[in-house]
């Protein structure tokens, strides 16, 4: 087994589900979240269930001396191999033509196929095209709070749960938590290479300050809800020269990253999704401390964006809620549950009580509606409106909220 390595079993087992599956297996996430780890996992997961070493071909498309592999040397390494081949191909969007190869390879060769990549726009676009039908994508994230306190071997606890809001879950960032300098600088590093290097490079950016400025007024305003003309309006203000569809590009180049999720409002009565103002929240509070330091720290914000997290990792879809002029931070659906969920700091204070539990009082449903805090109160239940303590929340799961 890997130094510095925990078992992350939702992922995993969800690729040893989908082995042999005639799909192509396709794994999204932000740089440095842990796709390579993963799929060495998987590799040693095959090993040890008696695939030969001979039988999987991996490449990891980010490592120097494979800069120069092209898609005929990949048809031609599996086409070389005997019997059923594992092709693990990690950042494959490196690869020139990718998809061609890709399907090329599932159509006309006995594989299981799996590939990792760092740009949400280039799953989403070219596997619900070219190769539509033919793949199944799996969303991945950095460390959970279980996670975080699994590979650092904290236990659960205040100041536990502050570091974990403060440094992310970048695992690379974790090793080296012993120096809080070398872990901002590595957060500093993803932060400067997502943002600043593959976006600019990807989408041939001249403007880089202007990238740069949006992206720390995303990391700002997490939790607000903002809009292109919002943002551009601030811009203009701070003597900043700047068009919609300049704006409205990069929110897109900076959500195809992954650096940030955009969420939607929902209007709850009439179920139906709003396109006006969006939310956005950072895909790791770590990108946040490398922009701003520990400094200007929101708690408030900064706990609604680790509830958004938590609900993606666990599978919800997520929306920003709306019923009549009130609006609740999260409305969230599975395959089972909808749940309307509040986050705040305390509701210990009257008027703070009042602001959070009236928008869902409100709704008239017969759903789950849950309070998230960091400091409990002795009143756990008001009227059906549970209070869920946020260290509760993310060291649990989905039955909490049964």
């Amino acid at each position: 087994m890997m130094k510095n390595i925990i078992p992350r079993d939702t992922y995993l087992n969800r690729l040893i589900e989908l082995k042999d599956k005639p799909v192509i297996k396709a794994i999204a996430g932000i740089r440095r979240c842990g796709k390579s780890t993963l799929l060495r996992l998987y590799k040693d997961y095959l090993l040890s269930s008696g695939v030969a070493e001979e039988n999987i071909l991996f490449i990891n498309f980010t490592y120097l001396p494979n800069s120069e592999i092209d898609s005929k040397y990949v048809i031609e390494a599996v086409k070389a191999k005997q019997g059923r081949t594992y092709i693990l191909l990690d950042e494959v969007q490196m690869l020139e033509s990718w998809d061609k190869t890709v399907l090329y390879l599932f159509e006309n060769t006995d594989c299981d196929i799996y590939v990792t990549g760092s740009n949400s726009m280039m799953f989403s676009s070219r596997l619900s095209t070219l190769l539509s039908g033919r793949a199944v994508t799996i969303e991945m994230f950095t460390f959970s709070y279980n996670e975080f306190l699994k590979f650092t071997g904290e236990t659960d606890s205040y100041n536990s749960l502050m570091e974990y809001m403060t440094y992310g879950g970048f695992p690379l960032a974790l090793m080296l938590r012993e120096s809080e300098d070398a872990e901002i600088a590595v957060l500093e590093d993803i932060y400067s290479t997502v943002v600043l290097k593959d976006i600019v490079m990807r989408n041939n950016i001249r403007n880089q300050q202007m990238l740069k400025r949006i992206s720390r007024f995303l990391m700002r305003n997490i939790g607000n809800l903002l809009s292109i003309k919002s943002i551009r309006d601030f811009m203009i203000s701070n003597g900043i020269k700047v068009n919609f569809q300049t704006v409205d590009d990069y929110l897109g180049f900076l959500e195809e990253s992954l650096a940030f999720y955009r969420v939607k409002r929902y209007n709850i009565k009439a179920k139906e999704e709003l396109v006006v103002n969006d939310k956005f929240y950072a895909s790791d509070l770590g990108l946040r401390t490398a922009v701003f330091g520990k400094r200007d720290a929101d708690i408030g914000r900064i706990m609604e964006n680790l509830v958004y997290l938590e609900l993606r990792r666990r599978g919800f879809s997520v929306y920003v809620g709306k019923v009549g002029n009130y609006e609740i931070d999260f409305v969230a659906f599975d395959d089972v549950l909808t749940v309307y969920i509040q986050v705040c700091y305390s509701l210990n204070d009257p008027t703070t009580e009042e602001r959070e539990i009236r928008p869902l009082r409100v709704v008239d449903d017969d759903y789950r509606k849950v309070v998230i805090v960091m400091q409990p109160s002795i009143n756990k239940d008001r009227g059906g409106i549970t209070e869920l303590e946020l260290r509760e929340f993310l060291t649990g799961d989905e039955g909490l909220f049964l």
